[in-house]
Parts: C-alpha cells; structure tokens; sequence
C-alpha cells in the first residue's frame, strides 16, 4: 500500500506550538469587533482546514466584493499551502477583506507553549 508521510505537516511544530483561529468582521465605522468563529488548534494543517470550513459557512452570507474574495481564496489552494508554510515557520497568516461597510479578517497565529511551574501550593513540591 502506498502512503505518503505527512508527519511534518501534522506534527506540532518543535516547542508545542498550538495555533488560534479566528475569523472576525469589524465595522470601520465604530471599531467594533463581531467574532465569526474562533478556534485553537494543535498543527497549521488543521488551523487552515478550520478556517477553510468557516469560510465556506461565512462566504455566502457576505455579498460581493467580500463574498467573491473570500470565494477565491477558498479556491485558491496554493495561498492556503502558503498558510500552512509560514504557521509552520511560526509565523502569523492574516487575510484581510475590506469592504466599505464591513471587514473581515482571518488571523491564524502560533500560541508558544507555556512553561510547566511545580506549584508547592497547588500539590506540588516545587520541584520536578
């Protein structure tokens, strides 16, 4: 049976970055913010998969011109690849969509690990 390795794509990148999602449209006008979904995952690949996903859902609700990008890049599969490439670099991948009523943003971004801290206070004896 033939198989392709994808283990370097899958794999958490060295460190145990996890990656945050989100899609969001923002009014110029005011400044606000209204999230359109958000979600933390483990490796680049499943961080575009997610916002690929919530493109599809948020895509038909905008009209055109917003519609149309966010269209394109769904199919546009050679910018996708080139978001997991620089997640995977440990770099931010943002797409940015400007209307005249409306942004919409998709921001995907590696979360450094966190240190473990042996708490005495919380069981621990302070010492790993």
């Amino acid at each position: 049976m033939l198989t392709m390795d994808r283990s370097a794509v899958d794999a958490p990148v060295e460190g145990s970055f996890s990656y945050w999602c989100e899609w969001a449209g923002i009014n110029p006008a005011t400044g606000a913010v209204f999230p359109l979904g958000t979600e933390c995952e483990l490796n680049p690949r499943l961080a575009v998969r997610w916002a690929y996903e919530r493109a599809q859902a948020i895509a038909p609700q905008l009209t055109p011109p917003a519609s149309w990008v966010i269209g394109g890049w769904l199919q546009d599969e050679h910018e996708r690849l080139k978001a997991v490439h620089q997640l995977s670099e440990g770099k931010e991948y943002v797409l940015t969509v400007h209307e005249e009523s409306a942004h919409y943003t998709l921001t995907i971004r590696p979360i450094p690990p966190v240190p473990a801290v042996a708490d005495s206070e919380f069981g621990g004896d302070g010492d790993w």
